[in-house]
């Protein structure tokens, strides 16, 4: 009986396991059968990502719809069929998405839209996890081009102020070999909590 598996089973990737899931999430509302019947390819994007398994389904809605750089809530929940409210509930998912850089979200004019970053639909293409790119050991140029995309997002809206601070702060730790990044240390700005 393993055998006859083997030979049904095609080689499962990320991309092929986001299709799927996509593929069952359509009209399911999210549901407990679309759980069941998706079962493997969400455990198969969540063991790869380390994921939990709302997560996963959320990163697949998001995959289907890389294409668009204002993807909505809306649009979710409509490739679903269930209600913002639905969608609502997974917040926390959407934002730990957001914290791993999975997605970017664009907090425009008090309306958040999302966009899926090239490098990982790059990672996934090639059925790999998505790791944010390292940002220890750099050259003084290296830093201020860090520097320029993390002022980027900001100027896009795409991260939060304390977002930004945070960023800016590891980066600076991961980099104190730097004369400039010492500099700055040694300036000893306030950090805005006491204003």
């Amino acid at each position: 009986m393993e055998e006859k598996k083997t030979k049904t089973t095609k080689k499962m990737d990320l991309l092929s396991a986001i299709e799927q899931i996509v593929e069952k999430a359509k009209d399911s509302k999210l549901s407990p059968e679309f759980y069941r019947k998706a079962s493997k390819y969400i455990k198969y994007v969540s063991d790869k990502l380390n994921l939990t398994k709302e997560q996963s389904v959320m990163l697949a809605l998001f995959i289907n719809r890389s294409d668009d750089s204002n993807i909505y809530i809306s649009e979710l929940s409509n490739d679903i069929k269930c209600s913002n409210t639905s969608i609502l509930r997974c917040m926390n998912d959407i934002d730990e998405l957001e914290r791993r850089e999975l997605i970017r979200c664009s907090r425009d004019k008090g309306r958040l839209s999302y966009r899926v970053p090239f490098d990982v639909l790059d990672a996934f293409r090639h059925d790999e996890k998505y790791v944010p790119k390292k940002t220890t050991g750099l050259t003084f140029a290296e830093l201020f081009g860090e520097l320029d995309d993390i002022f980027d997002l900001r100027e896009d809206n795409e991260i939060t102020y304390d977002a930004m601070v945070a960023k800016i702060e590891s980066l600076f730790a991961d980099n104190q070999q730097l004369e400039y990044v010492q500099k700055v240390k040694s300036l000893n700005f306030p950090d805005g909590e006491d204003d």
